[in-house]
């Protein structure tokens, strides 16, 4: 049933694309919603992912067709996450060592499961994340909504900063604490590529 529901996915998505021989690319073209949020001691803060690089591949059969998802990565400059605070900026990007790991990366290494959702498709996947050098493995359901040449993802992951082996950011002479938790938003647009 998990193959079926991936292969029917995969085709509908496809039925009207242009596609190489060998594998079809997307790239992520546009950020609807792209945001960390989290919680402290004082109030609760968000911060804007204001870059974005994503690439997403999918094998294709000999006559074409696709049938599975080959990889999918992100790629996102630390010091690209931004709030309306410059002291909450400077703690965040000192807490994620931006300096010595520039990039936070999301690589998805399984696809689980892909059923029908109403207009949508829900996605069981694993993945891991790679953030101020080091590396936490996470599954997700994603929601994915499909067009001609176009696919969307829409979902959120909770992850703990202390995975990262990051303290939580604190300021003012710690009179400001962030929780561990943080929830990352996303509404993300992948178009199509040509080979």
């Amino acid at each position: 049933m998990r193959q079926l529901s991936l292969f029917l996915l995969v085709t509908l998505f496809c039925s009207a694309t242009a596609l190489s021989a060998q594998s079809a690319q997307f790239t992520l073209s546009e950020k609807e919603m792209f945001r960390i949020s989290g919680d402290s001691n004082v109030r609760a803060w968000q911060a804007e992912i204001t870059k974005a690089e994503g690439t997403l591949i999918f094998n294709s059969t000999a006559s074409g067709a696709l049938h599975e998802i080959e990889s999918l990565s992100l790629s996102i400059p630390a010091e690209s996450i931004l709030s309306d605070s410059n002291v909450l900026n400077g703690t965040m990007h000192n807490s994620l060592r931006s300096e010595e790991y520039p990039q936070i990366l999301f690589s998805l290494t399984e696809v689980h499961s892909a059923e029908p959702d109403g207009d949508a498709f829900l996605i069981e996947a694993a993945g891991f994340v790679h953030a101020a050098g080091a590396r936490y493995p996470v599954t997700m359901s994603v929601r994915a909504y499909l067009s001609e040449s176009e696919i969307r993802f829409r979902g959120s992951q909770i992850l703990l900063m202390s995975y990262f082996n990051i303290d939580p950011p604190t300021a003012m002479m710690g009179m400001f604490r962030a929780d561990d938790e943080v929830e990352i938003l996303f509404d993300l647009l992948f178009t199509a590529t040509q080979p």
